[in-house]
């Protein structure tokens, strides 16, 4: 099966602490993908700052699949059929203020996951398999 990635030229626009902020869009477009990997986005570009890989059916990200989008501020994995999470899955995301891992299959989160997301301004964690969380998980979170 050949995976094709699709450029949206448009801009959306989403509200961040009552301001407006223009978002750059890299949209998959095949409907679903076992195991994300860096190799899916070599056509988005690193200033990319929205990813939607909801819906998906993902059941695995390898940890460098998002390593070049150092501006990303917008991620949604949310309806996907994830387990795990790899700790360092997000050291690149300094600039991310919204997470989605909404209705997956998590079961725990690896402490320190969360430690680089310094502009982190919303968190959706809800209807996963999560019974028991370490403090140290949420370290460097304010």
């Amino acid at each position: 099966m050949k995976i094709f990635l699709f450029l949206l030229p448009f801009i959306l626009t989403f509200l961040f602490k009552n301001r407006r902020v223009k978002a750059q869009t890299c949209l998959l477009t095949e409907k679903k993908y076992s195991i994300i990997h860096s190799r899916l986005f070599e056509k988005c570009l690193p200033n990319d700052t929205f990813i939607d890989l909801s819906n998906k059916q993902i059941t695995e990200i390898e940890e460098s699949s998002f390593k070049k989008f150092n501006n990303l501020e917008y991620l949604k994995l949310n309806r996907n059929f994830l387990k795990f999470l790899g700790k360092r899955i997000f050291e690149n995301f300094s600039k991310l203020r919204i997470l989605f891992l909404v209705d997956n299959k998590l079961n725990q989160l690896p402490d320190g996951i969360f430690h680089n997301l310094k502009s982190l301004e919303k968190l959706y964690l809800g209807k996963n398999n999560i019974k028991h969380v370490n403090v140290s998980t949420f370290k460097g979170l304010t």
